[in-house]
């Protein structure tokens, strides 16, 4: 599990074990949290698992 700077504590953690994936991040102070799960791997230039996850955490955190 990695934290990542901001006002709240960001919590994450990222498997794979080949082809699919699993990204859970995590923001408990705001109880607000997304878990992606995918079964292939990104085309070049696509966004991977992890800068999803953060863009539709932002998003939750504007809907609040």
């Amino acid at each position: 599990m990695s934290q990542e700077g901001s006002d709240d504590i960001i919590a994450s953690n990222a498997g794979s074990n080949g082809r699919p994936k699993a990204y859970l991040l995590m923001k408990p102070k705001r109880k607000l949290s997304v878990v992606i799960l995918a079964r292939e791997r990104a085309g070049e230039g696509a966004p991977g698992v992890g800068s999803l996850a953060r863009e539709l955490l932002e998003l939750l955190e504007k809907g609040e």
